[in-house]
């Protein structure tokens, strides 16, 4: 498969994750509702949105490499609450079964847009770390190709196996990371995020160019 194909691709996985991810949650939200998991310490997106809130302002206190978050945050609440509005607003039908379909299926598409709102800060913040790994990546890139030229240099035994594991980890790590931080039914700091990708992404992808090929 040719590489344009691959970027072609990779948006349309990365969409089709997303939108799994965001089911997963609202499946995850109706469990630890209607399984009573609250006692376990697990609660759904309508009692943490307030917490969740307040951990994504505090970190994201400042423009962040040109990027503002907060603004993204705040336009998404604004939408979610122009949906809430306008689904108020539609005239009921005059079809009494119909009406009380709708009116069932209003209440649970209500219920489901604080676990939205959670779900769609989870996904900026994800986003938002993406300018600092990618910082990382490069330093510890070019820390591994210094690593890769020493060993060049001195005859040094080359490792297959270990760069082949270092660069196979790397996508699926990030993607189960990700899906995890998205998924899990508690208020999440998002700085232990930036401070596990930020490290085992850059690890990973410094062992794997540090391990490539001695004779290019």
């Amino acid at each position: 498969m040719s590489w344009v194909a691959r970027l072609l691709i990779s948006p349309v996985r990365i969409f089709f994750l997303g939108a799994v991810a965001l089911l997963l949650a609202i499946l995850v939200d109706l469990a630890v509702i209607h399984v009573e998991l609250v006692r376990v310490g697990l609660t759904p997106g309508a009692e943490r949105i307030a917490e969740e809130r307040r951990v994504f302002f505090e970190t994201f206190d400042s423009p962040l490499l040109l990027l503002d978050p907060r603004t993204a945050a705040n336009s998404l609440r604004g939408h979610l609450h122009k949906l809430r509005d306008c689904s108020q607003k539609l005239p009921p039908p005059r079809n009494h079964t119909v009406n009380r379909m709708l009116v069932r299926l209003k209440g649970h598409a209500m219920g489901v847009l604080p676990t939205v709102e959670v779900f769609s800060l989870r996904v900026i913040s994800l986003i938002a770390t993406v300018p600092l790994v990618a910082i990382y990546c490069v330093v510890a890139g070019v820390d591994g190709w210094v690593r890769r030229e020493v060993r060049k240099a001195g005859a040094g035994i080359e490792s297959a196996r270990i760069y082949h594991f270092a660069k196979r980890s790397i996508a699926p790590l990030l993607m189960w990371l990700s899906v995890l931080y998205l998924l899990v039914p508690v208020v999440v700091d998002v700085r232990w995020v930036y401070g596990i990708l930020g490290v085992t992404i850059p690890f990973l992808l410094g062992v794997t160019i540090s391990r490539f090929k001695k004779y290019v």
